[in-house]
């Protein structure tokens, strides 16, 4: 079996719990060039001008647009929506900002967009007077396709939110997710001149290493894919020397580990993670990466990997499934037999035959592999829903 993608299995431990199923150095650009590039890619880049027209076209729930700009004033737009749950997190904060910077020069705009239910601007006029105080600043809502969608958030090339635009004397300064738009930031951009540059190159770097990130763990991902323990090794150590880190190198490392079957490092990276989530979060993807795999694993590793799974409080479908799976690997037949059968006997809203199915297979001897068991469920699971 070909090198898998570890680090990858995080999410479809996620993607489990949703569905009820498991579907198998700081680059020294210069601000100037770092803006020419992105500029390259986008219509809307740091330097820009922009336009307050869109901005007025927006209907205010409370609150008015601003007539022009302001020199020395700093306008951040806060692009957000009421069904977004990082949104909703990062309100506190930007209304706290708001309220401590307002009479220095801070223009704070919630721009509401994406709103897509029925009677959407009634849901969110509900939304802010609810907040009353908690949100304080101009809120405006932006219909669907309206003018702030057409002149900003598309040539942006605005994906995902919450987003915000930083925005002084009439250009663009840059964008950033609201809570990294800290206080010192919002001073120095209210200082001007050189503190307010450096702020600038400070996000557009940081942008930049991100982007720097993103490369190196898709190399990592396609080199793991193809069983490549060298490049993956590469782009690992690459990572390693970013000054933004990712969080999933622990799960990296693991994975290249598992690649190269240094298995004694597999055990001891299992035992250094931190906390049991996390400890049983990997087992599980460990155990779906070796289910298949035609190799010896030690014997005190399978044992670690099998003890975790038992007493893992999350997934337990897969949990179950997988243990039975490793401890019929170790030998312990009757053990795999009764976890198999604990799992037919769990109460949750999986189809009952294929889950039968699977305890069943240990009794014939021929357990059924993780990924036929979670091949089988997708389809009664896609027949279930054509029932419906």
């Amino acid at each position: 079996m070909a090198g898998g993608v570890f680090f990858l299995n995080f999410w479809l431990i996620d993607a489990l719990l949703l569905v009820g199923i498991l579907a198998m150095k700081n680059s020294m650009v210069s601000l100037a060039l770092l803006a020419g590039l992105l500029k390259s890619a986008f219509a809307l880049g740091p330097g820009d001008e922009v336009s307050l027209s869109a901005i007025t076209q927006a209907e205010f729930i409370q609150g008015e647009a601003p007539a022009a700009w302001q020199e020395g004033e700093v306008y951040v737009f806060e692009c957000w929506a009421t069904w977004c749950g990082p949104c909703l997190a990062a309100i506190p904060h930007v209304d706290a900002l708001h309220d401590k910077y307002h009479s220095q020069g801070l223009r704070v705009i919630g721009m509401n967009v994406w709103e897509k239910k029925e009677e959407a601007k009634k849901k969110v006029e509900a939304f802010v007077a609810k907040k009353g105080e908690g949100m304080s600043y101009p809120v405006a809502y932006v219909s669907e396709g309206g003018a702030f969608v057409q002149d900003w958030l598309k040539p942006a090339g605005v994906r995902g939110i919450p987003h915000a635009f930083v925005v002084m004397d009439g250009k663009l300064q840059f964008s950033i997710h609201p809570s990294a738009l800290t206080e010192e930031r919002v001073e120095d951009l209210l200082a001007g001149g050189e503190r307010a540059r450096q702020v600038a190159e400070s996000v557009q770097r940081e942008a930049e290493q991100k982007d720097q990130l993103r490369e190196q763990m898709r190399a990592f991902s396609q080199a793991a894919r193809q069983g490549d323990a060298a490049k993956m090794r590469k782009a690992l150590a690459k990572l390693e020397k970013m000054e933004v880190r990712s969080g999933r190198l622990a799960a990296m490392k693991l994975d290249l580990a598992v690649t190269e079957e240094r298995w004694d490092d597999v055990l001891q990276l299992l035992k250094d993670s931190k906390g049991q989530r996390s400890v049983s979060s990997a087992a599980i993807s460990l155990a779906v990466k070796i289910d298949e795999k035609d190799v010896d694993i030690p014997a005190d590793l399978l044992a670690f990997i099998a003890d975790q799974l038992a007493k893992s409080e999350r997934s337990r479908v897969p949990a179950l499934a997988l243990e039975a799976r490793v401890r019929w690997r170790m030998g312990e037949e009757e053990a795999a037999k009764n976890v198999a059968q604990r799992l037919a006997e769990l109460e949750n809203s999986l189809p009952a035959q294929p889950v039968e199915a699977f305890a069943a297979s240990f009794l014939t001897g021929e357990p059924q592999t993780f990924r036929s068991f979670s091949r089988q469920l997708v389809e009664a699971r896609k027949e279930e829903k054509s029932a419906q």
